[in-house]
């Protein structure tokens, strides 16, 4: 199941650990309820992000083991692991009228998706959630290639745990998302951007955008970069989505953040806001494992 549960509903008792896997490696956190208790996390060299197809960081194995002996006493081997953003499709589907049988639904689902993976959708792990918020039905929808899933897997079990959840870190992190207004999360991770827009709890947009030259960027360039994409894509939500955004927030852009959140509100109008708080200042990982905690 790539999509959790909203507001823990369905949702079996949480486990003890939660791991966001990124390409630099793994970061883990043991929780009791909504608290953190530990957290940790593992650096790796960072895989080719040229692929079409990304890969699992090499020596994945090796790192959650260093986690864990920094997480310790662990009270149960069960795990929550959530992917990286560049492992996971997320989409937003709209139909004039669903389907009413089950089978047929995700049928039209993996039909949407066949021609915009980079792998074939008959082989891929795809999970759904339907909205009745909007206007219209849609599919807030996710797919990973189900190689990427098993090979992480086989590392969490080696290492000693069982990934009862294997989920999007993006997905997760919209659990800290504002759910009363129009809000926009801007989640940087590795070499792009994922702009969502949730009114009152229901996805009604959302955009990948690749960012490949943020990265060793001077703050004031990357906030350009940023800006030059985030602005046009405020206007659109306002004129076709009917209501203007009420909220901005901003995750996983390290050390630029800071300069965001202060240029932000002059081009948005907004109130704008970290999406986590000070801790995760400079970590580019990090909000979906939180995200997951306080779901």
């Amino acid at each position: 199941m790539l999509l959790p549960p909203q507001n823990g509903v369905g949702r079996p008792p949480p486990p003890a650990c939660v791991f966001q896997i990124s390409t630099g490696g793994p970061w883990g956190g043991r929780r009791a309820g909504t608290a953190v208790l530990a957290r940790a996390e593992h650096e790796l060299p960072e895989n080719d992000l040229a692929d079409a197809q990304p890969q699992p960081p090499d020596r994945l194995e090796e790192a959650i083991q260093a986690v864990l002996g920094e997480l310790q006493p662990i009270p149960s081997p069960h795990a929550a692991v959530l992917l990286p953003d560049e492992a996971v499709r997320l989409a937003l589907f709209e139909f004039d009228s669903l389907p009413r049988r089950a089978h047929d639904l995700r049928d039209a689902v993996e039909e949407r998706f066949r021609n915009s993976l980079p792998f074939d959708s008959r082989l891929a792990r795809i999970t759904f959630r339907v909205q009745h918020g909007a206007d219209r039905p849609s599919v807030f929808a996710a797919a990973v290639a189900t190689d990427y899933v098993l090979r992480c897997e086989s590392a969490f079990e080696a290492a000693g745990l069982c990934p009862g959840f294997v989920g999007s870190s993006c997905a997760a992190a919209l659990n800290l998302v504002d759910d009363d207004a129009m809000a926009v999360l801007l989640k940087h991770s590795d070499q792009a951007m994922t702009i969502t827009a949730v009114e009152s709890g229901t996805v009604r947009l959302l955009r990948r955008i690749a960012l490949p030259n943020l990265h060793g960027a001077d703050a004031a360039a990357g906030v350009r970069e940023v800006l030059a994409d985030v602005f046009p894509t405020l206007v659109y939500i306002e004129e076709n989505l009917g209501r203007a955004v009420e909220h901005l927030l901003v995750a996983g852009f390290g050390e630029m953040q800071g300069a965001l959140v202060e240029a932000l509100p002059s081009e948005s109008g907004s109130p704008v806001r970290p999406l986590l708080g000070p801790e995760f200042a400079s970590a580019s990982c990090g909000s979906g494992l939180m995200g997951y905690v306080h779901g």
